[in-house]
């Protein structure tokens, strides 16, 4: 499930989603109104580590890569909500964060390989009247513009650069487009494709969906463990899920956190001196209460701080390292980590665990036999469904507990429609017809089987002229062009990542 998630959500942020256009307003102009719907939120600091990436001669700084992350931590914020873990977000985070920078480098200096321009008064014109941010009832304001960089920790010259190198991509963009114009009878056949629209019926399930309506007594499982090759199976799967089995050292605590800007000396100073006299506080009082008044910490602040347990691995470096050192019920000193200044309140700990056989054996055993269960329930469905039995399938499926689900209306053109996320099934479906309109086969896409029939299909009245169309396919083409582009350019670039990110 998390898989799949990040893969949407990694599919969604990548240019071929949004388009370079979309990437560089997104990245430069969302960033800027972030200032003030944000206001005073501090982005994650990732202390003297120095660069964040490298793109042949040019440097990706430490603060673009700051704001990129906190920019997409913010976009993405409640779907992230919904996983647990907060490690894995973390680190999906900073992927996308540095690829999406290292992207836009590359396309920076494609274009320039291209000879692509940016006048000085481009750059003024679009400071001055292309950001209402800037403006006050329409009018351009030097001390509103010198404002919103301070905010960001931009220096004219640093926002005239990031100017210049938005307007080349674009031009870049529009360069593709420009040589890249669709023949006369795809538009028309993208109009066809665009008026037929479907809905199918589904049901999907994965290994984990169907299993869990599989429960054996233990009575059954206990005369299954008996058997010689059923426990020998279970045994395999024991040694090799051992070390995952391993109960592992684990660490409960409390922290309270106080953030500074990067790179600020003097912010940096007063967030120190403000944990020093936190700690002398909670030498003599409630760490819990001072965590709830003081702490930075949005996620943890309302419950005194606590952040449950954790292993190894799952929180900053430096943070981890010392709450895994210290004392039960003693409180640290000032810890520097990547989000600010810390005290750290270890109130439990769990020593590491070898799995044992006699606590897992039954649960493995449920697994083994509900997986032996579940494949051969796949494989007669499947037998059924080449004799065309599909009713007998459909009853087979609801007896486990699943439902039918619609899709929304889709054309051909698209990838998703309403409850129906996978494009494989959209593009499948297109075989069937309303006098056959039954898949003759499961239909498999990541972990999940569908089982799909045709409900409905129509066509609408044309919503879109030939002009948009053409207009819509050009940029597509650019778009598939520019990633092909950047792609190959990156290959024969010498681009370094910095891993302590």
């Amino acid at each position: 499930m998390k898989k799949t998630f990040f893969e949407e959500l990694k599919r969604d942020i990548q240019a071929r989603k949004f388009g370079f256009r979309q990437i560089v307003a997104f990245s430069l102009l969302g960033m800027i109104v972030m200032v003030f719907v944000f206001f005073g939120y501090s982005i994650p600091q990732s202390g003297s580590v120095g660069s964040a990436a490298q793109v042949n001669k040019s440097t990706i700084s430490l603060v673009d890569f700051q704001r990129q992350y906190s920019q997409l931590e913010q976009q993405y914020a409640q779907f992230l909500k919904m996983l647990g873990d907060p490690k894995e977000q973390r680190e999906f985070i900073k992927n996308q964060a540095l690829d999406a920078l290292v992207n836009q480098e590359s396309a920076y200096q494609v274009s320039q390989m291209f000879g692509l321009k940016v006048s000085q008064p481009e750059i003024i014109k679009v400071i001055t009247q292309d950001y209402e941010v800037f403006q006050d009832q329409g009018r351009f304001q030097r001390e509103r513009y010198e404002g919103v960089l301070r905010a960001n920790q931009w220096g004219p010259a640093d926002f005239e650069k990031r100017i210049t190198k938005e307007r080349a991509i674009l031009r870049l963009q529009k360069m593709m487009e420009i040589s890249l114009t669709p023949p006369v009878e795809m538009v028309k056949t993208e109009k066809e494709i665009s008026l037929l629209k479907r809905v199918v019926s589904f049901i999907s399930w994965d290994t984990d969906s169907w299993t869990q309506q599989m429960k054996p007594n233990v009575g059954e499982l206990t005369k299954l463990l008996n058997e010689e090759n059923f426990k020998k199976k279970v045994e395999s799967e024991f040694e090799q899920k051992k070390p995952e089995l391993a109960q592992k050292e684990q660490v409960k605590a409390q922290h309270i956190l106080i953030k500074f800007e990067s790179g600020n000396k003097n912010s940096e100073e007063q967030a120190l001196i403000q944990i020093m006299q936190l700690r002398n506080d909670a030498l003599k009082g409630s760490f819990s209460q001072l965590a709830k008044e003081f702490s930075q910490d949005e996620a943890s602040r309302s419950k005194g701080g606590d952040l449950g347990y954790f292993t190894k691995g799952q929180m900053d470096p430096e943070f981890e390292s010392v709450a895994f050192a210290s004392v039960i019920n003693e409180v640290s000193q000032p810890v520097k980590s990547a989000f600010g200044y810390h005290l750290i309140l270890v109130t439990d700990k769990k020593p590491f665990r070898e799995a044992q056989w006699e606590d897992h054996s039954m649960k493995l055993a449920q697994q083994v036999w509900a997986r032996e269960q579940y494949e051969g329930q796949v494989k007669l469905i499947e037998e059924l469904l080449q004799k065309n039995e599909y009713q007998q399938v459909e009853k087979k499926l609801l007896s486990f507990g699943f439902k039918w689900q619609d899709s929304g209306l889709f054309s051909l053109a698209e990838s998703q429609a309403g409850a129906l996320t996978s494009e494989v099934v959209i593009d499948k479906s297109w075989e069937l017809s309303m006098g056959n309109p039954w898949m003759s086969q499961l239909i498999r896409d990541g972990g999940s089987l569908y089982f799909v029939k045709l409900k409905e299909e129509k066509k609408e009245a044309a919503t879109k002229t030939e002009t948009d169309l053409t207009q819509s396919l050009k940029e597509s083409f650019a778009n598939e062009a520019m990633s092909r582009l950047i792609d190959e350019f990156k290959k024969e670039s010498k681009i370094w990542k910095n891993s302590q990110l």
